[in-house]
């Protein structure tokens, strides 16, 4: 997701580029097994060697392929850090809209505009994450032109709605999203740095850094009385135009 008033960072085009070489390297493997195999039966070697070829190409490859892979399932639940709940005074909603009424729903695809319509049982202070498919961190809400993350409770609150200054634009990587709702009866930030040091509308953390930001939410979290705070998350799918 991004605000409509600038582009992708460089850090998110460099994740992407990585994803899909990843996502095809086992691809790559087996082509350059099959050039293997043909420069050798041209050359009219033992079939021995073919096999051994295959066999050195595929071992290399899922070593490589589980090295780089190896890190992107705690990334994927980090938001489970913050379990979904309800407290014994408060109970929160979560869920997506398009900003378009004619488009269908559950469909999204690069370059709608969409809301995050979420409702709490009473007064609260909200802070809204995003999981990007790539593993990115995204702080929604509250924002560096909304700062005041307060909510009234008993109403649907539309995320950006009229007067906010920004919208929502759904952009690359294509995957599923997820949306992590945590609310408060207290002020107190989930996190120290919820506005970006640079001047971004939203601030983010790469995926590197994303199960230590959930951990560090989980925390503030867990020092709260259980009846004083609600979670809820709902996820979907960013496809192509």
């Amino acid at each position: 997701m991004s605000s409509d008033s600038g582009a992708a960072s460089s850090d998110s085009t460099l994740q992407l580029i990585a994803k899909k070489i990843r996502s095809q390297f086992l691809l790559f493997c087996i082509a350059i097994a099959l050039v293997i195999v043909t420069v050798i039966q041209t050359a009219g070697v033992d079939a021995a060697l073919p096999i051994g070829a295959i066999l050195i190409v595929f071992f290399v490859g899922a070593i490589v392929y589980s090295f780089v892979e190896k890190d992107q399932g705690p990334v994927a639940r980090s938001l489970d850090a913050v379990p979904d709940s309800k407290g014994e005074e408060l109970e929160l909603q979560v869920w997506m809209k398009h900003v378009d009424p004619s488009k269908p729903e559950h469909v999204y695809r690069i370059g709608d505009q969409v809301r995050v319509c979420v409702r709490a049982s009473r007064d609260c202070y909200l802070t809204l994450l995003n999981l990007a498919s790539d593993g990115e961190l995204t702080i929604l809400f509250p924002n560096r032109h909304n700062q005041n993350n307060r909510i009234q409770g008993g109403i649907t609150h539309e995320i950006p709605s009229d007067g906010y200054g920004f919208n929502i634009v759904l952009e690359e990587p294509v995957g599923v999203d997820r949306l992590k709702a945590i609310a408060t009866l207290d002020p107190k930030p989930l996190l120290e740095t919820q506005f970006d040091p640079d001047g971004e509308f939203f601030h983010s953390v790469p995926s590197s850094a994303t199960p230590r930001a959930m951990r560090v939410v989980a925390a503030s979290v867990e020092k709260r009385q259980d009846r004083d705070w609600a979670a809820a998350s709902t996820q979907f799918e960013v496809k192509k135009i």
